[in-house]
């Protein structure tokens, strides 16, 4: 069996997108202000909108450091070994025996009309890592955990039948 190497990380036009909303956001409350008031503003309307200002930065700011945060989460996969980075809070390496279990899911989004597929990963000792279907290389990840689990590498157990189903659909692309 040949020995894939790959990284399964958040897409490039993802963080693009986010960046931009967020470099967006920064601009309501200057705009607001231009609405509302024009260029003359009043002294006490003045303090409000600085405070509100500071307060909509700080906003922006705790979700640019998500989106920072959730950009450096990545799970390299080289042969049999997994390289796992988990944001801000630093990187382990596993094998494939430290796999504790590997299913997948659908989460419901909003009002539970539309689902997104994710891969839900536990290592021994370790916290959970999920893999979203948006993810650069999610389909690359499916077709080696099914290809392992067949070929016998990760143990049966780790992998129940239903969601081995599932990550075959996955490989081929196919999200029903």
């Amino acid at each position: 069996m040949n020995e894939p190497k790959f990284c399964v990380r958040m897409a490039v036009w993802q963080f693009l997108l986010y960046l931009i909303l967020l470099l967006l956001l920064l601009f309501i409350p200057y705009g607001l202000k231009q609405l509302l008031f024009g260029s003359e503003l009043t002294d006490t309307a003045g303090i409000i909108f600085f405070a509100m200002e500071i307060i909509w930065f700080l906003i922006v700011f705790f979700f640019f450091l998500m989106l920072i945060n959730d950009s450096l989460k990545y799970i390299k996969v080289d042969g049999q070994t997994f390289l796992v980075r988990t944001g801000f809070r630093g990187k382990y390496q596993a094998t494939c025996d430290d796999l504790e279990s590997v299913s997948c899911h659908r989460v419901a989004r909003g009002s539970g009309t539309s689902t997104d597929h994710c891969i839900n990963i536990l290592f021994k000792g370790r916290k959970l890592v999920q893999i979203d279907w948006n993810q650069k290389n999610f389909r690359k990840l499916a077709q080696y955990f099914y290809a392992m689990h067949k070929a016998g590498v990760i143990a049966q157990e780790v992998i129940p039948t239903q969601h081995k189903e599932a990550l075959f659909r996955y490989s081929n692309g196919n999200f029903r």
